[in-house]
């Protein structure tokens, strides 16, 4: 996981990693995905 979460964050310009604990690593994916996926679907929705 750790690969592909770190590649979403840079992509999205977001530099601090703030896991501490699988609590906090699970809450902080589910934040970048949903991000991810809200700007991916303005993109698809502009083109």
């Amino acid at each position: 996981m750790e690969p592909v979460f770190g590649i979403i964050k840079r992509v999205m310009g977001w530099r601090q990693m703030s896991m501490r604990g699988l609590d906090q690593a699970r809450g902080e994916w589910s934040l970048v995905t949903m991000a991810w996926n809200i700007k991916r679907l303005h993109v698809l929705r502009a083109a």
